[in-house]
């Protein structure tokens, strides 16, 4: 036999030998997209079964109600997710992120899914998680989802402030706490728009609960330092992020109007806005 067709190590070691095993974790399955919408799909039935709702009398209010106002409200979910979009996009960029609409659309809109059925608002976490799995900061991914909740809640409590002038002196005991909650957010809000307390804040921020996380690889942050986000990013777009967030509560609230009148509820879209924010907050 020529030395060239000895057997050696290297050629009786098999593929499947050689191939780096990845190791298994349990929450590569519990975040896989199939798994996510089985549990969602779950969820959803588990809480309808517990509402105890009268079905048939529910189908007979549905069958009584504009079908048009609804088709114009499930319209409407497509432009709102696609502000809320990009209005993400915009604060990812602020923190040093790249990402382009359409993956950022799909995110999105899976992560409203999640937080719809899932106590905690898990929806920010799949995000967060979707950013560092792409090899992004796991420090700006969760600050991205912070801000992000932030401007929403913002915006939603000057909505629901605003509301009290169409309500009324009814619920005017209301307003002190609206007062205090948009104080207080729209304080974290300049806080986290200045960079150098906003490494320091999410520094600790990580250091506190993000040492569990970063145990799991799924979640491993893959920048070399294992840094947070960035301090040399420019100061939050206010305005730009501010104006994407007044567009996507205004389809919202917009939507929420439209079945109103779809059901034959004789309201007005300022008292709907003004409902349906002070429902929300309160």
């Amino acid at each position: 036999m020529l030395d060239s067709e000895k057997a050696t190590p290297e050629t009786t070691t098999t593929k499947e030998e050689t191939r780096k095993k990845k190791p298994f974790h349990p929450t590569s399955i519990i975040l896989h997209p199939y798994t996510l919408r089985l549990v969602g799909t779950a969820l959803l039935i588990f809480f309808l079964t517990r509402l105890n709702l009268d079905f048939g009398k529910l189908w007979d209010e549905l069958s009584q109600s504009n079908l048009w106002y609804i088709a114009a409200s499930v319209a409407l979910v497509f432009p709102f997710i696609s502000l809320k979009a990009w209005r993400w996009r915009v604060i990812l960029r602020d923190v040093g992120i790249d990402l382009a609409f359409s993956p950022a659309y799909r995110v999105y809109a899976l992560g409203l899914a999640a937080g719809s059925f899932t106590p905690g608002q898990a929806g920010d976490f799949i995000k967060a998680w979707y950013l560092n799995k792409a090899g992004h900061s796991l420090g700006a991914a969760l600050l991205s989802a912070v801000l992000d909740r932030l401007f929403d809640v913002a915006v939603l409590v000057l909505l629901a402030a605003s509301g009290l002038l169409v309500l009324g002196a009814d619920f005017s005991s209301v307003l002190p706490g609206l007062l205090a909650l948009l104080f207080g957010v729209m304080l974290a809000l300049i806080v986290l728009a200045v960079p150098s307390l906003r490494a320091r804040l999410l520094s600790i921020a990580l250091k506190m609960a993000g040492k569990k996380l970063l145990k799991n690889r799924n979640l491993e942050d893959k920048t070399a330092e294992n840094r947070p986000a960035s301090t040399t990013v420019s100061t939050i777009n206010f305005v730009q992020i501010f104006g994407l967030t007044l567009l996507a509560s205004g389809l919202a609230l917009v939507r929420v109007w439209l079945l109103a009148l779809a059901l034959g509820l004789n309201l007005g879209l300022m008292e709907t806005v003004a409902a349906s924010s002070l429902a929300t907050v309160v």
